[in-house]
């Protein structure tokens, strides 16, 4: 499993070390650096949305690093010590509920959802707290730990 930390900020990776997470520090990253990525990796930083999503299309698994940077120290580059931040796992889930008796829900000829399909499908986006003891577990599994339950953002209509 191979971690990748995307940031320009010593102050990031000297936080994510003191919090026992290590890896490859890429000041930047592309769409194809990320499909170049063996599967399973993990990727930590601040990305763009689209490339965050790309990351989970290509196998891997995204960790947000969300840094709370109080106004008197915003543009300023900051130590480990003044940082207050947390990980939380980006999840793209995709339910499908066609033939479930809950819902009225006509299939397609071919079975695949149509967009039309309204209520048989929903698309659910969420974020679970992550710490290092989940990279200890993933590496003794040789693989990511199961995720965890996130609370479901409804998205609008």
């Amino acid at each position: 499993m191979r971690v990748v930390i995307v940031t320009r900020h010593m102050g990031a990776v000297e936080w994510l070390k003191l919090h026992g997470i290590e890896g490859d520090v890429w000041q930047h990253i592309t769409k194809e650096d990320i499909e170049m990525l063996p599967t399973g990796s993990i990727v930590i930083g601040v990305l763009p949305l689209h490339l965050a999503v790309h990351v989970l299309d290509c196998g891997s698994r995204f960790w947000s690093l969300s840094v709370n940077v109080p106004p008197e120290l915003r543009g300023k580059e900051l130590s480990a010590d003044q940082m207050d931040c947390s990980l939380q796992e980006l999840q793209l889930i995709w339910r499908d509920y066609r033939g479930n008796p809950h819902y009225n829900c006509e299939e397609t000829r071919t079975g695949v959802p149509s967009p039309t399909m309204g209520d048989c499908q929903k698309f659910e986006i969420g974020l679970v707290p992550r710490s290092a003891g989940d990279l200890v577990e993933a590496e003794s599994l040789n693989g990511l730990p199961p995720s965890t339950p996130f609370q479901a953002v409804d998205l609008p209509e």
